[in-house]
């Protein structure tokens, strides 16, 4: 647009491969390993890619360095790890998030099974009327489970909610949705651990709860 001085530049994905739960990604002839993974981490590696051009950064200047970019805290960030399980911990909170989070781990870890937990902790994920918004946003995981605590809709001054208007919302018949701490300390500690992989998404803190205590690793 040379009127506005602004210059549109479309992307798409980069060539990438997912081997043995790394992702690598190809940079002109350059296959990089990379520390991040999903589609959408992929794609913004794709706008950046676009824009250091324009900057005059090399195709290898630019392979070097991402090569070492671990991405933002708490998004996508690995708290722990045993032999067969994985933990990790997500910032993500907003439904398309939720649902970028959940679809980048299945596409990692496609040979294990995805344990998602997601924390309603905002005012709007809290609100019955925009449950809907989450609807199959937890549904590529294996077991997942909604979280909400009664005492922060108290402080919100918000009303009661009903578990089937959470599963409703979200379009998942299966989902488990707790709202007591000592419930989830207890299914934490119960649930199987091999060839596991363990996703907490929140923007809060699941009501103060030691996820690697709970797990017990």
């Amino acid at each position: 647009n040379r009127k506005s001085g602004i210059e549109y530049i479309p992307y798409v994905l980069p060539i990438y491969f997912i081997v043995d739960g790394e992702t690598s990604v190809m940079i002109t002839d350059t296959k990089k390993p990379l520390k991040v993974f999903g589609n959408h981490n992929l794609l913004n590696l794709a706008a950046a890619h676009h824009v250091c051009a324009k900057l005059q950064v090399s195709d290898q200047q630019f392979a070097d360095a991402i090569s070492t970019f671990s991405g933002a805290a708490r998004r996508l960030e690995l708290l722990g790890e045993t032999e067969g399980l994985k933990i990790f911990r997500d910032f993500a909170h907003a439904p398309s998030k939720v649902k970028a989070s959940v679809d980048a781990m299945k596409q990692q870890y496609s040979g294990a099974r995805l344990h998602a937990f997601l924390e309603l902790h905002t005012f709007s994920s809290l609100s019955e009327q925009f449950l809907s918004e989450y609807a199959g946003a937890l549904n590529e995981a294996d077991e997942a489970v909604v979280y909400y605590s009664k005492h922060a809709l108290e402080l919100k001054r918000l009303p009661p909610l009903q578990n089937d208007s959470i599963m409703k919302g979200f379009a998942n018949e299966e989902l488990q949705v707790i709202s007591d701490r000592s419930v989830l300390e207890r299914l934490l500690k119960d649930a199987k651990k091999q060839n596991a992989i363990f996703l907490f998404m929140s923007s809060g803190n699941f009501d103060g709860l030691n996820i690697l205590q709970s797990i017990s690793l």
